[in-house]
């Protein structure tokens, strides 16, 4: 037997061989990677294979950007044929994407759902409390079924949000990479500004995202300032950002893996809702580093942001403070400097 591995995004990938190493390396995996998105996003898991050193049975690459619906529908048939033939555990990256929702319908052996970040949060609560709005529903009516595909409810999730996901099977998924940390950290002062492509994808206007970063620029003006940009956003928002006074990070890992090696750290790290401000804080774990969200209102969204209230509770509960709520030119805790 064979397991199969489906992933959709770089840390999906970093996610997929930390479980590999811990649970399956001594069996045959085949991994799947779904590029739908940007090339950047098989550039970053080619590197993140080879920071890792891991090596999988096989390692196929499928890109499908650009390509017509029946292509599309025509790999996916593939990768449900292929997951049948394999007949080990099925481990899928992101519930949320209707296809893999269908090939794991279809299959009946053991199937895994590995950590999407707020992804596995949102496909947790459709297992639990289902999803079946309107134009769910009539989207699943034209599409024969397709589209919707339940969600499987005889799916293990493993994942960093498993103490705060109530029901179903859940089980608890620590980032364990195998690297070994830099021991001769030094703290600088430094704000470093987790990016997310929330103006690409429509979700604020320009001018809010930019005021934001602008307000962080004015409270931490004694910091160097530094946008690590998401692989989605476009250069043209990027260079709208440096004019906020944000020096760009240009880097071939994904967040979680950059910060692990360096000999100097940000005092400071700010985001939105990016699961990376978890991951990191946990993979760092330095009592001397600060980490703040900032709030989205939903009066400024131009659309609605699933489960993202229970995103903020668990930041909170993680020791990720309320950029809006503490003081911060008062309070000097996040100028702890070695």
């Amino acid at each position: 037997m064979k397991n199969t591995i489906i992933v959709e995004s770089p840390f999906q990938m970093l996610c997929a061989i930390s479980f590999i190493n811990q649970n399956l390396k001594n069996e045959i995996n085949q991994i799947y990677f779904i590029n739908d998105k940007v090339s950047k996003n098989i550039k970053m898991t080619k590197e993140i294979i080879k920071l890792l050193s891991f090596k999988s049975s096989l390692f196929n690459i499928i890109d499908i950007r650009n390509t017509f619906i029946f292509k599309r529908y025509m790999v996916f048939f593939r990768l449900l044929l292929i997951v049948r033939k394999n007949n080990g555990t099925l481990i899928v990256g992101d519930l949320n994407q209707s296809y893999l929702r269908f090939i794991c319908n279809k299959f009946y052996g053991k199937k895994i759902a590995i950590d999407d970040g707020f992804g596995s949060i949102v496909a947790h609560d459709r297992i639990i409390n289902g999803f079946n709005s309107t134009t769910e529903v009539i989207k699943n009516i034209l599409s024969f079924g397709y589209y919707k595909s339940i969600y499987p409810k005889d799916i293990e999730f493993h994942t960093i949000y498993s103490n705060y996901l109530k029901g179903g099977n859940t089980f608890e998924h620590n980032l364990i990479l195998g690297i070994e940390k830099n021991k001769l950290i030094k703290i600088e002062r430094k704000l470093f500004f987790i990016g997310q492509p929330l103006i690409n994808d429509g979700i604020v206007e320009e001018s809010i995202y930019l005021d934001y970063l602008c307000n962080a620029a004015m409270i931490f003006q004694e910091h160097e300032l530094f946008y690590l940009p998401h692989r989605r956003e476009s250069q043209e928002i990027l260079e709208k950002i440096k004019e906020q006074n944000f020096s760009l990070i240009n880097t071939k890992l994904i967040a979680e893996l950059e910060f692990l090696t360096k000999q100097e750290l940000p005092s400071v790290f700010l985001g939105f809702y990016s699961t990376a401000l978890l991951n990191i804080k946990k993979v760092l774990n330095n009592k001397d580093i600060s980490f703040y969200y900032k709030e989205l209102d939903n009066k400024i969204l131009k659309r609605p942001i699933e489960n993202l209230k229970k995103v903020y509770e668990i930041f909170e509960t993680e020791g990720i403070k309320n950029f809006d709520i503490y003081d911060l030119p008062k309070n000097k805790s996040f100028l702890n400097i070695n």
